[in-house]
């Protein structure tokens, strides 16, 4: 339904629903009398009866026993609890305030519930059942909360009562350092707990349980942190496998390095001794000429460079010699005869 129409509809509704709430506080059009305590509620057949076919019953017989224009019953309530589970019909709605003491209400709403209970109106149940775990959350503390605790768990079980023993349950966990220890605020629920055999049991398997799922929470932290130990470890296995991998590739290219180093090294040595070895032979050569008495000299033209004793040589004019290999040397200034610096082989 759109907002719109739902506001339109509550605007149009709200002058009724106001002329019914204020009938409760007249006489007028009401046959029907309930009283309880010293006190009378005349009411709507109406509007009470179609909420409660238990209402609806009573009335009924009343009526057919009864001669005059009001049907008057008598009822064995708690007055206040009586007087807001009449006002339900009219309001919707029931108030759970208490003058005189806060706290009670805790109490006020499970009579009302019971009451709610015992003439089947459903909906004012779980209104009862809601305002009375708010009630409960607050005044945990207090005696009322003990004595309602106390009265729940000796009634029978039914499908509200189980909700309110599970609210009772809860509120007492929450609170077990203080209630559930013989001392300050929680003496009179201890005292309580330990009259009502269902309550203490009730308070023991929820310890239980409770004591079951905080190990099976421990259990699997450790087990997640096992794990994680685990998985831990193995990432550092692994960064030290990779550390190794990188240690030997490094060993490995150093090794490499090392060793064209020294083949480097050791061609070099072998390409000195060889020419070593060509000194030391042209050394030889040139000193066993000199003791022959003969001399090399080398031809200065670059394309040529041709060594020859000096008996090879074709001609010589003073310092200047020709070569003979390459035949060149018209000028006298072209080739010049210098001592050989190697030998031809």
């Amino acid at each position: 339904m759109p907002v719109a129409n739902s506001l339109q509809d509550a605007r149009v509704q709200a002058p009724f629903f106001n002329m019914l709430r204020q009938s409760l506080n007249t006489k007028n059009y009401t046959h029907f009398i309930i009283k309880c305590s010293g006190l009378k509620w005349p009411v709507h057949t109406i509007i009470v009866c179609p909420k409660s076919p238990v209402l609806a019953a009573l009335c009924d017989g009343a009526a057919s026993m009864q001669d005059g224009a009001f049907i008057t019953i008598t009822l064995e309530e708690d007055p206040v609890a009586l007087d807001r589970t009449l006002r339900y019909p009219y309001w919707n709605n029931c108030s759970d305030q208490l003058e005189d003491c806060e706290s009670k209400s805790i109490m006020l709403n499970l009579l009302v519930y019971e009451l709610a209970g015992k003439f089947i109106i459903p909906g004012l149940a779980r209104l009862a059942v809601n305002k009375f775990r708010i009630r409960a959350v607050v005044g945990w503390w207090s005696i009322a909360f003990a004595e309602a605790a106390q009265r729940i768990f000796s009634a029978q079980s039914g499908t509200y009562h189980d909700e309110l023993r599970a609210i009772v349950v809860g509120v007492v966990m929450a609170h077990a350092e203080v209630l559930l220890v013989n001392d300050g605020l929680g003496r009179r629920f201890y005292e309580v707990l330990h009259a009502t055999p269902a309550l203490k049991k009730a308070i023991g398997t929820e310890q239980a349980i409770r004591a079951g799922q905080a190990a099976m929470a421990e259990q699997a932290v450790r087990a997640k942190l096992a794990l994680e130990a685990e998985d831990a470890l193995k990432a550092e296995d692994a960064l030290k496998a990779k550390e190794a991998e990188r240690s030997s590739a490094a060993r490995k290219r150093r090794f490499e390095e090392t060793a064209s180093e020294a083949a480097v090294a050791s061609l070099v040595v072998k390409e000195a001794e060889e020419l070593a070895n060509e000194v030391a032979i042209a050394t030889v050569a040139v000193e066993g000429v000199e003791e022959q008495g003969g001399k090399y000299y080398s031809c200065v033209n670059p394309d040529c460079r041709s060594m020859e004793l000096e008996g090879d040589i074709l001609a010589t004019t003073g310092f200047y010699h020709y070569c003979s290999s390459c035949h060149v040397g018209d000028e006298p200034d072209v080739w010049l005869g210098r001592p050989a610096k190697r030998v031809r082989t």
